[in-house]
């Protein structure tokens, strides 16, 4: 009797040690098993940051992988380039845009781009009317397009800015080493007189001799006359 329940304790201890289901055992999963199971559980990768946008971004739940919301868009220009945002989306990969111009009785496609922001620039032709609308890509599929935004290239749109230009270059020319000539005095007034000499211009020298010569003649004439009364 006293044999038999001493196998019975050793033939539980020989359990214990080996990991076997006993009653002695763990009843939780070992490390090894814990480890497995961790590894298998899918990794969500954290959401990138948004692009940035004139429109406020759309909330999504965080249980939606893959949203098919329609942004909501915002047109603009200068000049004539079209300034395109939409409200960014997250967890997409993309976007289309969609633009189409009236030719005055209808709307015809003008052109589609797709951009992995949430802006783009367009350039068209002024005074066209043009409508745009958006939808996204996410998970191989496209979301919901967005209502028509329509805008008009005017002139009330303001003027387009200039070109980004570089720094002016060095002025290459060599500098002028011949000097420049003195400017010429100018020339006193010819009736006036030098104050340190006292003489007078040519100017004065010639009517001063037309007095003269217009006195001697009057001379001339006055003893004419008195010969002819002595006569």
């Amino acid at each position: 009797m006293v044999k038999a329940f001493v196998c019975v304790i050793l033939a539980i201890g020989c359990a214990a040690c080996d990991g076997s289901n006993s009653v002695l055992a763990p009843t939780g999963p070992s490390p090894t098993t814990a480890a497995a199971a961790l590894a298998d559980t899918p990794v969500t990768p954290a959401p990138p940051s948004l692009p940035v946008s004139r429109v406020p971004p759309i909330s999504v739940p965080d249980g939606v992988s893959c949203p098919s919301d329609a942004p909501v868009v915002l047109v603009t220009s200068t000049g004539t380039r079209l300034e395109i945002d939409w409200s960014p989306i997250p967890r997409i990969t993309g976007s289309h845009v969609a633009i189409e111009k009236f030719d005055g009785k209808v709307w015809a496609q003008t052109d589609t781009v797709y951009v992995a922001v949430a802006n783009v620039e367009w350039y068209g032709t002024m005074g066209t009317r043009y409508r745009v609308r958006v939808r996204s890509a996410r998970c191989g599929d496209v979301g919901v397009w967005s209502p028509y935004f329509e805008h008009t290239l005017d002139s009330s749109s303001s003027p387009q800015p200039p070109p980004p230009t570089g720094p002016k270059p060095p002025d290459t020319k060599p500098p002028d080493s011949k000097p420049k000539p003195p400017d010429p005095k100018p020339d006193p007034p010819r009736d006036s007189c030098h104050h340190s000499t006292g003489k007078c211009s040519d100017h004065d020298d010639d009517d001063k001799k037309d007095d003269d010569h217009d006195r001697d003649d009057k001379k001339k004439d006055d003893d004419r006359d008195r010969k002819n009364k002595r006569r």
